[in-house]
């Protein structure tokens, strides 16, 4: 199926079904709507990194990229583009980084780890939060890992770890040795295999508490898979589909219940 055809279609059956803060009952649901997705508070470094983002999108310079996306065996393509293309298509919108930002405040994360860096928009947005959290963010690329660092110190931000390589090799490396994890955002290898793939990876290394955002849920009929594929066999207690990402918490107190709102 075309990917635009099925991104639209996916979009519509959304549109149609989603709800907003008045139709929610629940009060946790209730509560995280209001906190984080339509929440005024503004990140103390948004205008910083917004600043940034638009330098980044002015910026033609161009570079060999190392992209692991295929997820075949660990092959790695190499391709010419530039800092603008990058930002464009693989930066994290102003109002998903808000929404970032606001996870961490609202559950006061500690130990955050994200999966594809990129120019580093997603990563200083949740470091910025109010409680410092340590920022484990893994880049298949060193060049763009290499770009991404030199933000981190535009932006004076240090509470960041990057690290470099194929993601197959270095995230089994660091969860061998990590603390449990409070939030988790899978923003890399958009393929069905490799989401389900780190997803069970990463799984023994949350909590009851925890929180993993999925970026791009339903960008192709594979990351759609892969997400109903987790909707259906993961241990979580309640999950939510904001169209351009999904959701997921895992304390076992609360009811078992699926959300599609809007973002």
């Amino acid at each position: 199926m075309n990917t635009l055809f099925f991104r639209l279609r996916a979009y519509l059956r959304h549109w149609v079904t989603c709800l907003d803060r008045h139709s929610l009952q629940a009060p946790f649901i209730y509560d995280l709507y209001q906190s984080t997705i339509v929440s005024s508070k503004s990140p103390p470094l948004r205008h910083e990194i917004e600043s940034l983002r638009n330098h980044l999108l002015k910026n033609t310079n161009s570079f060999q990229v190392t992209d692991y996306g295929t997820g075949r065996n660990s092959k790695k393509n190499a391709q010419l583009t530039t800092v603008s293309h990058i930002t464009r298509n693989s930066s994290c919108s102003p109002k998903e980084g808000k929404f970032l930002w606001n996870l961490c405040e609202y559950f006061q994360a500690r130990h955050v780890l994200e999966l594809g860096t990129s120019m580093g928009i997603g990563s200083s947005y949740m470091a910025s939060s109010s409680f410092l959290p340590k920022i484990y963010t893994f880049e298949g690329c060193p060049r763009t890992a290499e770009a991404a660092k030199e933000n981190f110190k535009k932006l004076n931000l240090s509470n960041l770890q990057v690290f470099e390589g194929n993601i197959d090799q270095t995230l089994p490396s660091f969860l061998s040795q990590s603390p449990k994890l409070d939030l988790v955002y899978l923003d890399a290898n958009h393929t069905y295999e490799a989401t389900l793939r780190y997803f069970l990876w990463l799984l023994p290394h949350l909590h009851k508490h925890s929180v993993v955002v999925f970026d791009d849920i339903h960008w192709s009929q594979g990351m759609e898979k892969a997400w109903k594929k987790i909707l259906r066999d993961s241990p979580h207690a309640i999950s939510i589909d904001l169209f351009d990402l999904g959701v997921l918490f895992f304390d076992p107190a609360k009811k078992k219940q699926h959300y599609v709102l809007r973002f």
